[in-house]
């Protein structure tokens, strides 16, 4: 994959992650492979690139999925810092937990793409 689509994979995967909002339920909100695929078929293609193989989407759903972890982490610990910071009324450490239970429900979904068998 290009690497100008890296920082766009970050991107994406935090709008997927985002589909859950506060409740955090990864499970119903989280969309599949397809539902993916509906996003970033037009999406790329507005960017101008002209024949876009499967083989591409493939690829950049792997990204995007592996940093659908990085994004709960990110969270999480933001969350942390801002409990310990922030002046704004917000339940940030149980915000800080909900991001940390999306990082081991996601770790679990897409374990297949860190580790052979």
């Amino acid at each position: 994959i290009n690497a100008e689509y890296m920082g766009r994979a970050y991107d994406i995967a935090n709008h997927f992650v985002e589909y859950a909002g506060f409740d955090g339920d990864w499970g119903r909100h989280h969309p599949d492979r397809a539902a993916m695929l509906t996003f970033l078929r037009p999406y790329v293609l507005a960017t101008g690139r002209a024949a876009v193989s499967d083989a591409f989407f493939n690829e950049l759903i792997e990204w995007v999925c592996r940093f659908c972890l990085a994004t709960h982490l990110f969270w999480g610990l933001w969350s942390i810092m801002q409990a310990m910071h922030s002046p704004i009324d917000f339940d940030f450490l149980d915000y800080a937990r909900l991001r940390f239970v999306g990082y081991y429900y996601t770790k679990g979904m897409y374990s297949h793409l860190f580790f052979e068998h």
